[in-house]
């Protein structure tokens, strides 16, 4: 029986480093802002981080700047370049998450974003360049559902001017984080992501910062998980018991 466990475990674990159902995947492609990045709003902080597999791209961009001043510290746009250029029909997918709607005193009440509702446009500009903005292209939901960060220690978006307490026309925001999935044929588990750009504001075009390769042990964090896994058990199957 002690055996049979630890072969169910390599198995759910190498499942997992597959992605059930799905083949193989590549995880840990991760960016962020450099250290210290400004915008015209102020400092400005976000990752991305990609999952590629057989025809799909996950994608989830994540606003890392906690009590912002200004929407110009939001998020409105991904652009980013891939290795093997996507074929098509290309589709687009989001996943469930939380708006917020913020008052003039700066305290927030949250409602949920039901999946496909982000409001998020795909586009692909060139073969090997896709974009996600929520300013432009059909069905946009911009000026509302930037990605804000979260709110002071206190509870509250105690540093935020009139761009964002109050503001009707940017309210409701995403809080903190959104997840896409990208339907696109020719992409591989092998498909490398490049030129990662993050868009700031509601100004579609500018506050452009460009991404860089998160640090190495960030990046093995993401997919290490399953794979350890897998090593861990297939060892303890070949350690005698004591």
């Amino acid at each position: 029986m002690y055996r049979a466990m630890l072969r169910w475990t390599v198995r759910v674990a190498l499942a997992v480093g597959m992605g059930i159902g799905g083949g193989w995947v590549r995880a840990g492609q991760i960016f962020v802002t450099a250290p210290g990045t400004t915008t015209g709003g102020g400092p400005v902080a976000a990752e991305a981080d990609f999952t590629t597999g057989a025809s799909t791209i996950t994608v989830t961009l994540k606003n890392l700047l906690s009590n912002p001043t200004d929407v110009a510290q939001n998020l409105s746009a991904l652009t980013f370049k891939t290795s093997t250029a996507p074929g098509g029909p290309l589709s687009l997918s989001s996943s469930t998450g939380t708006l917020y709607s913020i008052d003039k005193q700066g305290a927030y009440t949250s409602s949920s974003l039901l999946a496909n509702q982000a409001g998020w446009v795909l586009s692909n500009p060139s073969d090997s360049v896709l974009s996600l903005n929520v300013l432009v292209g059909t069905g946009h939901a911009g000026p509302t559902h930037t990605i804000i960060g979260g709110p002071a220690s206190g509870g509250t978006y105690a540093s935020a001017n009139s761009s964002i307490a109050g503001n009707k026309p940017h309210s409701p925001f995403i809080a903190l984080s959104e997840t896409w999935q990208i339907t696109a044929p020719g992409i591989t588990a092998n498909t490398q992501i490049s030129n990662v750009v993050f868009q700031f504001g509601t100004a579609d075009g500018e506050n452009h910062v460009q991404g860089v390769p998160a640090p190495s042990s960030l990046v093995g964090l993401a997919g290490m998980g399953a794979a350890g896994a897998a090593i861990f058990a297939r060892r303890r199957m070949r350690t005698p018991k004591g």
